[in-house]
């Protein structure tokens, strides 16, 4: 096994729509739910504040709906709002309701839809990516492990490949899904994963492996495998704000949802209650147990025999670098991961990881270290949609005319030079600086 880096790779792949380009852009994509867990729905109002803070606070261009079943005609009222926010809406659905409003939503303006089944019916999608396919509206579907021991690989990416699907995201479990809980058949399904993944891209659609680390696949699907790094970096997934705030409010209930969601709104303001800052972690955290803990602390502060002393260091640990501590909480310290040559770029033993794959065996890889993450995601093909091929086009229009700015001042004279001496700044309150700053002017 080698870890070395992959080939520079810029011409397009065989396929629909896939191209591998180095330079990566980040996600623009939001997340918001029209109900919660328990199936109680959010209030318009509310929905349409969560758009404002995608568009405002977390500058999400494009936004998903999460909504199943009935709730999905929700989307009618909220596309008018997203649209005056210069916001475009997708649909993500786990397919058990009926495909009826596609056509009204398309109409309205309707970007694209994310399938996201808890099984693999795969006749229980063929309505959904039917109606997509004569709409000519953008799937991207999500399958979720445990896969059946007999699944035909072929014949599923067949199936999904003429339908028209452009990306598929493979998942051992998914925060908003109510699949299978962990089995034996979850580490089955990790060699199953990566051959349909492997068929995929070889049809034309994007294929990601989520949140499977590094030793548990084949060299050949590390290219395809997305933990929080190389998502961080990838326009094709949500933005990690707003992921996480989908994530914490489908376990509230709309009251708290709506409180959450004005008090976030009116800190992106110039306006603060000091109050909200109170009430905001126990809000998003668990309620009166939080609270409850947080004012035991506080009034328990002063006591010594509680607080303790904190530990000398010793000249050596001033020269560790401490690591993010919510990364630390989330991920294993275990001898393997530490020696690992990928553990800069893998997530590692996560909690969700643990829950799927309680029995998993990690090991650590040889070789040079790597501290890119998009060290082999780089010669992966991906999807691009319009939005995305537009935000691809600005940045390397922007690489381009720093290249010829750079050119220009490093090897054209300049025709005229101001220096520290023959200028000054108004109302200021400093003496000039000698080797202050320089003036070049190129016409």
């Amino acid at each position: 096994m080698t870890t070395s880096p992959p080939a520079t790779v810029s011409a397009p792949q065989a396929g629909v729509g896939l191209r591998v380009v180095e330079r990566r852009i980040p996600p623009s994509r939001g997340l918001i739910s029209a109900h919660n867990r328990a199936g109680r729905r959010f209030a318009a109002v509310d929905l349409n504040r969560w758009l404002r803070l995608q568009r405002q606070v977390f500058k999400a261009d494009k936004v998903d709906v999460l909504a199943d079943g009935e709730s999905i005609g929700i989307l009618e009222e909220l596309l008018p709002s997203a649209a005056a926010l210069d916001l475009r809406l997708s649909l993500r659905t786990d397919a058990t309701g009926p495909a009826a409003h596609l056509r009204t939503l398309a109409a309205a303006g309707l970007f694209d839809v994310f399938l996201c089944p808890s099984d693999h019916d795969l006749n229980r999608l063929e309505p959904w990516l039917s109606a997509c396919r004569d709409l000519d509206l953008p799937v991207r579907v999500q399958l979720q492990a445990p896969f059946p021991r007999n699944a035909n690989i072929a014949s599923t990416a067949e199936f999904l490949a003429r339908h028209g699907v452009v990306r598929v995201d493979l998942v051992l479990a998914d925060a908003f899904s109510g699949g299978p809980t962990a089995s034996a058949d979850h580490f089955d399904s990790i060699a199953t994963m990566q051959s349909l993944a492997a068929e995929l891209e070889a049809k034309g659609v994007e294929a990601n492996l989520i949140d499977i680390p590094f030793c548990l696949l084949d060299t050949p699907s590390w290219p395809r495998a997305q933990g929080s790094r190389q998502r961080a970096m990838d326009h094709a997934h949500y933005l990690a704000d707003a992921h996480r705030l989908a994530v914490r409010l489908y376990e509230r209930g709309p009251i708290v949802a709506a409180m959450i969601l004005r008090i976030l709104l009116s800190n992106a303001t110039l306006r603060r209650q000091p109050m909200d800052n109170v009430l905001l972690p126990g809000l998003i955290h668990g309620g009166y147990l939080y609270l409850f803990a947080r004012i035991y602390r506080r009034l328990t502060l002063h006591l010594r025999v509680l607080r303790g002393a904190p530990a000398p260091k010793t000249p050596a640990a001033h020269d560790v670098v401490p690591r993010d501590p919510s990364f630390r909480a989330a991920t294993s310290s275990s001898p393997e991961c530490e020696a690992c040559a990928l553990k800069r770029i893998c997530d590692r033993d996560t909690p969700a990881l643990r829950r799927q794959l309680p029995h998993a065996a990690l090991r650590a890889l040889p070789g040079e270290h790597v501290v890119s993450p998009l060290h082999f995601a780089a010669r992966q093909p991906k999807y691009y949609d319009p939005l995305d091929s537009a935000r691809l086009e600005i940045e390397e229009q922007r690489t381009d005319l720093a290249a010829e700015a750079l050119a220009v001042i490093t090897n054209r004279p300049p025709d005229l030079v101001v220096d520290p001496q023959d200028y000054r700044v108004e109302d200021t309150h400093f003496d000039r600086m000698e080797s202050g700053l320089k003036w070049w002017s190129v016409s």
